[in-house]
């Protein structure tokens, strides 16, 4: 037993030995992204000893601020402010870049030549694989390429970070912005649309159109989600769900410190949500496959 006891010690150091020397990087479209999306693994990779990253395309000006927020480039000063400190409770270095927030579909914001969907992709792109090289993560995560509920911007930022992420790896491409390096793995946070499916249906018996959800009704359930089979990786997120709801907590203006995850006590979301779900990008994943990491 003691020998058993000083190998599973031994094993527990080894991998904390390793996790110190990896890094992860996760790009998201808008402030809040962060802890609405994959703060569970961020929270425990970070605590594991991973030296995590977070980069924020935008300013999150778009988005519709709580009650007493001042929007427009006030409100993008409050959620710069806000993301600083949901990085600082994820223990993650923070990368923004500030590109202006084009809100979602139909916005008259979509418009602006300035916003993130109308800027020429070789900025951000030659800005992304900077970033790559300077940080020269193991894994990258960003958003499904249905940007999780089809907001633009999110979709924009999946596909300049699958761009980013081979470019960084030739040295003949943005020779002025780093040495080349390869990440091993490129993922997307995602959720199944199972349980989706069956929150819609139900809506439509109590006579609610799932099709005119959230703040400003502009998010379609029928849309959100992916098929369960394309989920490739889960990461067991319990012990940081408690993080993630300070992290959450702090983008008040976004009603992070209301929002549902904060009103279930953090013992109870590890029962029944214990994990984040990704696809595996690259290395391209073969049917079937079911990770539990996103190093090992």
């Amino acid at each position: 037993m003691r020998t058993s006891t000083c190998r599973s010690d031994l094993r527990h150091r080894w991998h904390y030995a390793a996790a110190m020397n990896r890094r992860l990087l996760g790009v998201f479209a808008h402030p809040d992204d962060e802890s609405f999306g994959p703060a569970g693994t961020l929270a425990v990779h970070s605590a594991a000893g991973v030296d995590v990253h977070i980069a924020t395309m935008t300013d999150g000006a778009a988005g519709a601020p709580a009650t007493g927020f001042p929007g427009g480039d006030d409100l993008a000063a409050v959620r710069r402010e806000e993301l600083q400190r949901a990085a600082k409770q994820l223990g993650a270095t923070l990368h923004h870049f500030g590109y202006r927030d084009s809100g979602f579909t139909g916005d008259p914001r979509n418009d602006d030549a300035r916003a993130f969907i109308n800027v020429d992709p070789a900025g951000p792109t030659a800005e992304l694989v900077a970033l790559i090289r300077e940080v020269r993560p193991d894994v990258v995560i960003t958003h499904d390429e249905n940007g999780g509920y089809h907001h633009p911007d999110h979709i924009r930022c999946h596909r300049l970070v699958r761009a980013a992420f081979d470019v960084a790896a030739d040295p003949g491409r943005f020779a002025d912005r780093g040495v080349a390096f390869q990440p091993a793995r490129l993922y997307s946070e995602t959720m199944s649309n199972r349980w989706i499916k069956l929150a819609t249906r139900l809506m439509r018996l109590v006579g609610r159109d799932p099709t005119r959800v959230g703040v400003n009704n502009d998010v379609d359930l029928t849309r959100v989600g992916m098929d369960p089979a394309r989920i490739t990786t889960r990461i067991d997120v319990r012990r940081g769900w408690h993080v993630k709801q300070a992290a959450a907590a702090c983008h008040e203006s976004q009603r992070g410190d209301v929002a549902p995850i904060n009103r279930v006590p953090a013992w109870l979301l590890a029962r029944i949500a214990p994990w984040e779900v990704f696809i595996r990008e690259v290395p391209a994943p073969w049917p079937g496959l079911r990770e539990r990491s996103l190093f090992d």
